[in-house]
C-alpha cells in the first residue's frame, strides 16, 4: 500500500510579480491619501489653535486694547492656557503673530518687505534666519538683526539693529536691560520696557520712539527721536559731532537730564513734559514746556589736576556742589585732609563723567557718599588705587538713606579691600552696568531691604590676604554681609540682587578661599539671581558658591535654585 502525502505547491514567479505590483499600486494610492489626511488633520489642529488664540486676544482687546509687542500677546495666550512651548505648529505652516492686526496667523510665506511685521517664537539660531521678527525663547547675550526683537524672559541682552535691503516703517523692540545700538537711516524703530543704554548712530527722520525706560543714557548722533507719553530717559545725550538731530519730549514724558553739546540740535518740550535739567546748549529748546526746561539749565564743570586761572580740581568742584563734573585730563587725587582720608566726597546730587580718563587715588577711599537722599552717577572713568593704598573704590557710608547710585562704564582696579562697598544701615538703589570691578570683594553688600542691579559687567575677586587656618580671611567676589571688623552683628537681609550677562571670577594666592558668591553668617533672607552669567575660579570646587552660612538666603542660577 502506498504511503499518502500532500503535495504543496508554492507561488510562481509570475504570481509574485503580480502580488508585488498590486501592493505597489495600493501603496501609491493609499500612502498619499493617508499623508494628505494627516496633513489636513495637522493643519486643522493648527487652524483651531490659531482661532482659539485670536478669540482670547479679541476678548482682552475689549478691556485692555490691542497688544503692541509679542510679550503682551503671549501673556493673553497664557491666560487662556496656551504656553509658548505649545505654539509649535503641527503642520507645515508657521504660526506667527501679526503686529498690525494683533492676530495669530498661519503663514507658509510672507512678502520680503513685510516679513518683519510678523513674529515667531525663536527656539534656536535657525529660527532667527526666517525673516520674521523674533520672540527669544533661548538664551542669547547679544544679537545683531534687521528685524524686531522681543527678549522674552531674558535680561541684559545687547541688541544691534542694522538696516536691511528695504526700508522698514514699524520695527518694534522690547528689552529688559542690556543695550540697544541702532544704525539704520532708512527705518523707524520703537522700544518698550527697560533698557540700560541706547546708542542711535542713525535713524530715519520719522524717528526712534521711546515708550519705555532708559536707565542710563540715550545717545543720539543722527535722526529724530520721540520720548513718548510715560516714557522716561535718565540722560539724553546729543554729542558735539551729531548731525541733523531733533528730539521731541511728549506730554507726560520725562527726561531727567538733557546734555546738549551740539548747537544745531533741536529739542521740543511739549506742554506737560518734564525736562528736569539741561546741560549745555539751550538756544534751540522749543515748545510749550521750553521755558520751564531752561530754568534747570546748568553748565559742565571741567576739572583738572591743578587749580589755576579759574580751573577747579575735582575736590573743589565737589565742595562747590557743581552738578555736572567732567574730567579734562587724567587725575591723581589725594585725601581731602589729614582727618578725612577720602579723595572725593559726594554730599549732593551730581553726575561725574570721567570722559574716558583715569582717576588715581592715594587715599584709602575713592568716592565716598556721606549724605542722605543723594542721586549720584559715576561713569566713563577708570579709578585706580595707587601703591595698594586705596581700600575701597566707591563707598556708601553707614547710615545713609535714600541713595540712588548709578555706575556705568567704570573700571575699579587695585583696591585692597572692597571695590564697591555698601555699609551698614543703608538704603540704596544700586545699578552697575558695563563695568569691570576688581577687589578682595568686588561688591560688598550690607544692610537691609534694597535693590542691586548688575549687568553686562565683570566682577573679579582676588583673595591675596595672608592665610589664616581659622578661615578669617576667606571671602567672596559678590558678598552679602561683609563686615569683617566685628563692629556689629547686623547683617544683610532681604536684599534683592539681580546680576545678568556678567562674568564673575574668583582667585586666591595665599590659601584662603575666594567664593564667587558668599553669604556671611549674619546674612538672612537675601535673594540673588544670576542670569546668563559666566564663572571662573582658580582653586577647583573651593572657589564656587558659599551657601551654607546665614539663614533663609536663596541663590538662583539661570532660574535654578542652588540652595534651599
Amino acid at each position: 500500500m502506498k504511503k499518502a502525502f500532500n503535495k504543496k505547491k508554492g507561488f510562481t514567479i509570475v504570481e509574485l510579480v503580480i502580488v508585488v505590483a498590486v501592493i505597489g499600486v495600493l501603496t501609491a494610492i493609499l500612502v498619499p491619501t493617508f499623508v494628505n489626511l494627516t496633513n489636513k488633520a495637522n493643519d486643522a489642529a493648527d487652524q483651531s489653535l490659531v482661532k482659539n488664540l485670536n478669540t482670547q486676544l479679541r476678548m482682552k482687546e475689549q478691556t485692555e486694547g490691542k497688544n503692541v509687542i509679542m510679550t503682551e500677546a503671549l501673556k493673553d495666550a497664557k491666560e487662556a492656557g496656551y504656553l509658548v512651548e505649545n505654539l509649535t505648529p503641527r503642520g507645515s505652516r508657521d504660526i506667527v503673530w501679526n503686529q498690525e492686526k494683533d492676530e495669530f496667523e498661519l503663514l507658509p510665506a510672507v512678502p520680503a518687505t513685510d516679513a518683519y511685521k510678523y513674529w515667531t517664537v525663536a527656539k534656536n539660531d535657525g529660527d532667527l534666519a526666517k525673516g520674521y521678527s523674533v520672540y527669544l525663547n533661548f538664551p542669547l547675550s547679544e544679537i545683531t538683526t534687521n528685524v524686531g526683537v522681543d527678549v522674552g524672559e531674558f535680561s541684559g541682552v545687547s541688541v544691534n539693529y542694522r538696516k536691511g535691503a528695504t526700508p522698514k516703517d514699524d520695527v518694534r523692540m522690547r528689552t529688559d536691560g542690556g543695550t540697544l545700538d541702532i544704525d539704520a537711516d532708512t527705518d523707524v524703530v520703537s522700544h518698550w520696557s527697560y533698557i540700560d543704554n541706547v546708542a542711535i548712530k542713525a535713524i530715519k527722520g520719522d524717528s526712534y520712539h521711546e515708550y519705555g525706560t532708559v536707565r542710563v543714557t540715550l545717545t543720539v548722533e543722527e535722526g529724530h527721536v520721540v520720548v513718548e507719553p510715560q516714557g522716561y530717559v535718565d540722560e539724553l545725550s546729543i554729542p558735539e559731532t551729531a548731525t541733523e538731530v531733533s528730539v521731541q519730549v511728549s506730554n507726560d514724558a520725562e527726561v531727567k537730564t538733557a546734555v546738549i553739546d551740539n548747537d544745531q540740535a533741536t529739542v521740543e518740550v511739549e506742554q506737560g513734559a518734564t525736562v528736569s535739567q539741561v546741560v549745555g546748549e539751550t538756544e534751540n529748546i522749543t515748545g510749550a514746556g521750553a521755558e520751564e526746561a531752561k530754568e534747570g539749565a546748568i553748565t559742565k564743570t571741567l576739572v583738572y589736576n591743578q587749580a589755576a586761572d579759574g580751573k577747579l580740581t575735582l575736590q573743589q568742584a565737589l565742595a562747590a556742589e557743581k552738578p555736572y563734573i567732567v574730567f579734562a585730563e587724567d587725575l591723581e587725587v589725594g585725601k581731602l585732609s589729614a582727618d578725612d582720608n577720602v579723595s572725593a566726597s559726594i554730599t549732593y546730587d551730581v553726575t561725574i563723567d570721567g570722559d574716558g580718563h583715569t582717576l588715581t587715588s592715594t587715599a584709602t577711599r575713592g568716592f565716598w557718599i556721606d549724605e542722605n537722599n543723594i542721586t549720584a552717577s559715576i561713569k566713563n572713568l577708570k579709578l585706580v588705587g595707587k601703591d595698594n593704598v586705596t581700600q575701597r573704590g566707591i563707598q556708601v557710608n553707614g547710615g545713609m538713606k535714600g541713595i540712588t547710585l548709578s555706575v556705568d562704564n567704570v573700571e575699579l582696579a587695585n583696591m585692597s579691600y572692597y571695590a564697591v562697598n555698601i555699609c551698614n544701615d543703608v538704603t540704596v538703589d544700586l545699578s552697575i552696568t558695563n563695568s569691570k570691578i576688581t577687589g578682595w570683594g568686588a561688591i560688598n553688600l550690607w544692610s537691609a531691604k534694597y535693590n542691586v542691579y548688575i549687568a553686562n559687567s565683570e566682577l573679579n575677586g582676588v583673595n591675596d590676604k595672608t592665610y589664616n587656618a581659622a578661615g578669617w580671611n576667606d571671602f567672596g567676589t559678590l558678598v552679602l554681609e561683609g563686615d569683617t571688623t566685628g563692629a556689629t552683628t547686623e547683617g544683610s537681609s532681604e536684599l534683592n540682587v539681580k546680576v545678568v550677562n556678567t562674568k564673575i571670577t574668583g582667585s586666591q594666592t595665599k590659601g584662603n578661599r575666594q567664593y564667587l558668591v558668599l553669604f556671611n553668617d549674619n546674612s538672612a533672607a537675601n535673594i540673588v539671581n544670576l542670569n546668563g552669567c559666566t564663572f571662573e575660579y582658580t582653586d577647583g570646587d573651593r572657589n564656587s558658591f558659599c551657601l551654607d552660612q546665614g539663614t533663609g538666603n536663596k541663590l538662583y542660577v539661570d532660574g535654578v535654585l542652588k540652595n534651599a
